[in-house]
């Protein structure tokens, strides 16, 4: 007999969630690449993907820059689903 479990996908989903979230500054991108490659392709959906990253933004409290401004990414900023406010500009910017 095995005492090999196999997880649900809801579980897989957290575990990777999980890896994200913990994962070095710089290297979220590499780690999600590497999870869509061993990964069921249900659990890596786009929507997670998005979702994932929204979190970890704001956890990490990522800078995103567009042509004329930059946004911190934390829930303080949040105007919006994914959407940050520059008070400076007085200025919105979509992650």
């Amino acid at each position: 007999m095995s005492d090999e479990q196999e997880y649900s996908p809801e579980q897989k989903s957290r575990i990777a969630r999980h890896f994200v979230n913990t994962a070095p500054h710089g290297e979220v991108h590499d780690l999600i690449k590497d999870l869509r490659k061993i990964c069921d392709k249900t659990i890596t959906t786009e929507q997670w993907v998005a979702d994932v990253l929204t979190e970890y933004n704001k956890k990490r409290f990522v800078i995103c820059s567009s042509d004329n401004t930059k946004v911190i990414c934390c829930p303080q900023g949040e105007v919006g689903a994914n959407k940050y406010l520059n008070p400076d500009k007085k200025t919105c910017l979509r992650n």
